[in-house]
């Protein structure tokens, strides 16, 4: 069975089972291959297709409106922005205003979504993460148990490769995120997230072409304090 079929079989399964599924959608090239696959499932099997999450809570401004674009071009209607549902003191600690990256996280990321999962009795939450993407992600499972909100984790993708995941893109040009022609090879929120290639590129081939025969390192353009305390973050329900 090949990547593409394991990924499916995994989304298959869990939408059987799970009557109120979530899935994590930030408009990076993880989440959107995934969204896209899952929304291949729903259509090849006749199933509902789940709530998807915009999950940014502090976008890249330019990112918001191509996640409202592909979620139109899969013809998924179904979609809430979680930049919405941060509150007052959600902003105080916003890292940009802090510096303060562990506490923005938990407060914005870990706590909100775990405040979406409780309002939508979400019952699974599809998430693109993948094993070669960060070492405290390495040793994750496809299916994990959460307690607290009682939910399922499912990471449909997590064998794929960074390259793997890239090669998606050469037949689907349209669903690549204009930031990664920019420069980026990883995105998030916007105070924490940087381009990583000090150039531009004309198209999707060449970009490629460019990740695929350079040493890179794919989250280098992510804040790195949060990067060194992932393995914490993780323990306490990020990502």
């Amino acid at each position: 069975m090949d990547k593409v079929k394991i990924a499916k079989e995994i989304i298959r399964s869990t939408l059987n089972i799970c009557r109120n599924p979530l899935v994590c959608f930030s408009g990076g090239k993880d989440s959107t291959f995934m969204l896209y696959l899952v929304k291949q499932v729903v259509d090849e099997y006749g199933l509902k297709m789940p709530l998807v999450l915009v999950a940014d809570p502090f976008p890249i401004e330019e990112n918001v409106q191509f996640c409202l674009d592909v979620l139109k071009k899969l013809n998924v209607d179904k979609f809430i922005l979680m930049k919405d549902f941060v509150d007052e003191e959600g902003l105080k600690v916003y890292v940009e205003k802090t510096k303060d990256v562990k506490t923005c996280c938990l407060k914005n990321k870990v706590e909100l979504l775990n405040k979406i999962i409780k309002q939508f009795n979400i019952d699974c939450v599809f998430v693109a993460i993948r094993w070669d993407e960060h070492p405290a992600r390495a040793t994750e499972t496809f299916i994990r148990k959460v307690d607290e909100p009682p939910h399922l984790r499912i990471h449909p993708i997590l064998h794929f490769t960074w390259h793997e995941v890239l090669m998606f893109y050469l037949e689907h040009k349209d669903l690549l995120n204009p930031l990664y022609l920019k420069g980026y090879t990883s995105l998030g929120c916007a105070p924490c997230t940087k381009p990583t290639i000090d150039r531009s590129f004309s198209s999707v081939e060449e970009y490629i072409q460019f990740v695929l025969t350079h040493e890179l390192v794919e989250r280098a353009g992510r804040a790195q304090d949060k990067e060194r305390i992932m393995e914490q973050l993780r323990m306490l329900g990020y990502f």
